[in-house]
């Protein structure tokens, strides 16, 4: 084979690996497409705008709401699920809790404004990590597993690219809603890195040990993965379908993962 060929062509790729995403970090998109799945729930989440304020407000007890006191305001939601003794919910991230973060987000931050068009829009946060706990029996067979709970943990990252950078903003411009990128918004995605069994969550130490499917960052050259529960759980657990994106990643060095295509849906 010639020296002349590009490395791509020289070098085999190794390995091949699928990672969902979701190609906003809007709150207020993603979060209202998951509370209205009846067999999900929210578990953990993080967004804000600005630095992490040291004033609490009325939420924060339960849905770890913090809001900033100076000129400029910070808002942070920093949430995560209780369980009681019986291992009941003690504070659901539902479409009561999430209308309740919204309405103290409206009350509290300024509104953004379109610079093209003036328009104003309600404030919104971007989403830093996310995780949902899904229960669905098929999981069962898919996955070879005995309990039909999965977790799921999406963390945000840059566009690995230009192309998908100029995708990202004309998906937002699409749903009129390029107006965030002049807001704090950076053009990242929310991608799924992990999916563990829920009953096998013990420590974030044994998680990648434990996991079904595991990916830890750009650095993290050998993704555990699963390819059937993969394509499962992209078509039915990542939403909003305008915002799904498939990546597909591919280890064509000894030292780099590389985004070697993607698509939208």
């Amino acid at each position: 084979m010639s020296d002349d060929l590009p490395k791509a062509w020289v070098r085999p790729v190794k390995k091949e690996t699928y990672i969902s995403a979701i190609g906003t970090t809007s709150l207020r998109v993603v979060a209202s497409a998951y509370v209205e799945l009846n067999n999900v729930k929210i578990i953990k989440l993080i967004a804000k705008s600005g630095t992490a304020p040291k004033e609490t407000d009325v939420l924060s007890e339960d849905y770890g709401v913090k809001v900033g006191d100076g000129q400029v305001k910070d808002f942070m939601v920093n949430y995560k699920l209780e369980k009681d003794e019986d291992l009941d919910d003690m504070n659901p991230f539902d479409v009561t809790c999430l209308a309740k973060i919204i309405e103290l987000m409206d009350d509290t931050l300024p509104e953004f404004i379109d610079k093209k068009t003036r328009e104003s829009h309600p404030p919104d946060l971007p989403i830093s990590l996310m995780e949902v706990e899904i229960t669905d029996p098929k999981f069962i067979e898919i996955a070879d597993i005995e309990n039909p709970k999965l977790d799921l943990r999406f963390n945000t990252l840059k566009a690995e690219n230009e192309q998908l950078k100029q995708d990202i903003y004309d998906k937002h411009r699409d749903h009129a809603l390029s107006y965030l990128f002049t807001h704090g918004f950076k053009r990242h995605t929310l991608n799924c890195q992990m999916v563990i069994e829920t009953s096998k969550r013990f420590s974030e130490k044994e998680d990648r040990k434990n996991a079904i499917m595991y990916w830890g960052g750009k650095d993290d050259l050998f993704p555990k993965t699963d390819y059937n529960l993969w394509l499962f759980i992209h078509t039915h657990y990542i939403t909003p379908r305008a915002f799904a994106i498939q990546k597909k990643l591919v280890l064509a060095d000894e030292d780099k993962l590389s985004l070697d295509g993607y698509k939208w849906g």
